[in-house]
């Protein structure tokens, strides 16, 4: 195999796994976001800037988990559930508030590794798009 051929063959796989990247980011934020719709989470008055708006995005997911923290150290005198005594009565509402933050804060996680997918490959395209092109002029 010549190494022209040899490079527009690496640039047509370089593209395609590209495009793979591009398609999995895409379902997966979309997968995300609906089910988060889903929950029907509203962001809580507090939070003045997006109040009332639906958590269906990784900003709204990460205001309504910093505020549900806000209000769960509120209720524990500023304890997290891992520091408050077994026998407290808020450590069930802390637990609650922690686990309900967790999930919101993995999908935000998940929202930015969809996006990491995706812009990988935006790059594997661009790169295999540009191999091409080296190939094209070699010839």
């Amino acid at each position: 195999m010549s190494k022209n051929r040899s490079t527009r063959r690496s640039a047509r796989i370089l593209s395609f796994a590209g495009y793979g990247f591009i398609a999995a980011g895409v379902a997966g934020y979309a997968a995300v976001r609906q089910q988060l719709v889903a929950e029907n989470i509203t962001v809580h008055p507090d939070v003045k800037s997006l109040a009332g708006k639906k958590v269906a995005d990784p900003v709204t997911a990460y205001a309504q988990a910093d505020i549900v923290n806000k209000h769960a150290l509120a209720m524990t005198g500023g304890k997290p559930f891992a520091e408050l005594p077994m026998d407290a009565p808020e450590r069930e509402t802390a637990l609650m508030a922690a686990n309900v933050r967790s999930s919101l804060l993995t999908s935000v996680l998940s929202f930015g590794v969809s996006g990491l997918a995706a812009g990988t490959g935006v790059l594997a395209v661009t790169a295999g798009r540009g191999l091409r092109a080296l190939a094209k002029d070699a010839q």
